[in-house]
């Protein structure tokens, strides 16, 4: 099956399709141990099965699932760790769930906190995080992608095709006391368009705030800040 060999690319559907198979794999994992499987695997299940177009994988995932395992190896490993990442966090945090969040198309989504945890294991020594907001889902941006993006954003916001505003800067705290996973606190910057943007459904979902735009979140404030100065042409 064609579709078994694609899982190395960037393209979204892809990613989608990626995420479907490791799911399912959590998913028979926690089943195989005979254990409660999150109600967050079962949503971003869910969730990246509405972006697959071969239904077939969809409504036979777990024999679909094996053959995927026989052409990219290299899954078992990803499965087993996201696994046992899942797990700690549910010992540590049981099912929280953030609620709600209200959809531009009319759709309404479920979003947990053990969903952004997850998300938060998978760091990497990496500082900067954004939402994607074409694929819908969390990113972490290393140092080569961010000198990429912000160079790129630099020349547009000289153009004044972007703007980078004072009042885009912000302190956000998820809902959670544990600072090493979803309470800490992360230095915001927005990245926008001058004639209007849409809001950033990611912040709403985890720091329940409203932002419009790019919404890049730092782990140290300084390298927020020193961003801002870096986009407006300010020399310290």
């Amino acid at each position: 099956m064609d579709n078994c060999n694609c899982l190395d690319t960037d393209d979204c559907r892809h990613k989608h399709l990626l995420n479907f198979v490791i799911g399912t794999g959590i998913i028979k994992k926690f089943k195989i141990n005979k254990q409660k499987v999150p109600q967050a695997v079962y949503d971003a299940l869910e969730n990246n099965a509405s972006n697959i177009e071969d239904k077939r994988i969809v409504n036979h995932s777990f024999l679909y699932y094996d053959q995927f395992l026989e052409v990219n190896p290299h899954l078992i490993d990803m499965v087993d760790t996201a696994y046992k990442a899942l797990f700690d966090v549910k010992k540590k945090a049981g099912n929280i769930y953030y609620g709600k969040a209200d959809i531009n198309d009319g759709k309404t989504r479920r979003f947990s906190g053990e969903y952004f945890e997850l998300f938060m294991f998978q760091r990497k020594g990496c500082k900067i995080m954004t939402y994607n907001q074409d694929c819908h889902e969390w990113d972490w941006i290393d140092v080569e992608n961010y000198k990429l993006q912000f160079k790129d954003f630099k020349k547009l916001v000289k153009k004044k095709y972007l703007i980078v505003e004072e009042s885009g800067k912000d302190t956000d705290q998820s809902l959670d006391d544990n600072e090493n996973l979803v309470g800490k606190k992360w230095y915001s910057l927005i990245v926008a368009h001058p004639d209007g943007n849409n809001p950033c459904i990611g912040t709403l979902e985890v720091f329940h705030k409203v932002k419009e735009g790019f919404v890049y979140y730092f782990y140290d404030e300084k390298d927020r800040d020193n961003a801002f100065n870096y986009l407006n042409g300010i020399k310290i």
